[in-house]
C-alpha cells in the first residue's frame, strides 16, 4: 500500500514539474541589444520598452513645452494630431490644447509610441531617442 502511494505522488509530482517547465517556456526571437527578444515577452522587454517609453515622453513633452511658451500654436498643433490621434480645430485656446495634450500624454501606451514617434522624428518636431523599443517588429 505505501509503495502504491509513493508511486501516485512521484507520478503528480513529474507532471506538475512536467507542466511548469512546459508553460514557463520562451520561445526566443533575437537578442538586442543584450536584451533577450521572446514571445511571450518576458520582463526585461517590458522594463526596457518603459525606459524607451519615459525618453519619448519626455522629449515630447519639451517640445510642448517649447512650442506652448513660444505661443507656437501651429507646433502644438503638430504634436496634439500625433499624441491624441485627432487633431485640434478652430477655435481651441492654446491652454486647452496644451492641457488635453498633456492627458493623453500621460496615458500614452508604448505601441502608440510606438507607432507615431518615428514620424514625430522625420517631421523635426522631437528629437530621436538613445535607444529603442523591442520586440514589435511587424
Amino acid at each position: 500500500m505505501f509503495a502504491r502511494q509513493m508511486r501516485e505522488l512521484e507520478r503528480q509530482h513529474t507532471i506538475v514539474s512536467y507542466k511548469k517547465t512546459n508553460m514557463s517556456k520562451e520561445k526566443l526571437i533575437e537578442i538586442v541589444d543584450g536584451i533577450r527578444v521572446t514571445k511571450p515577452w518576458n520582463q526585461t522587454m517590458y522594463d526596457h520598452n518603459d525606459k524607451v517609453a519615459d525618453e519619448m515622453k519626455k522629449n515630447i513633452f519639451n517640445a510642448m513645452n517649447d512650442a506652448y511658451k513660444s505661443d507656437n500654436e501651429t507646433l502644438l498643433r503638430d504634436l496634439g494630431k500625433f499624441v491624441c490621434s485627432y487633431g485640434f480645430g478652430q477655435g481651441y485656446e492654446l491652454d486647452e490644447m496644451y492641457e488635453e495634450i498633456c492627458r493623453e500624454l500621460d496615458n500614452v501606451q508604448n505601441f502608440w509610441l510606438n507607432d507615431i514617434y518615428p514620424d514625430m522624428v522625420k517631421k523635426n518636431l522631437v528629437k530621436p531617442t538613445t535607444i529603442n523599443f523591442v520586440g514589435y517588429k511587424k
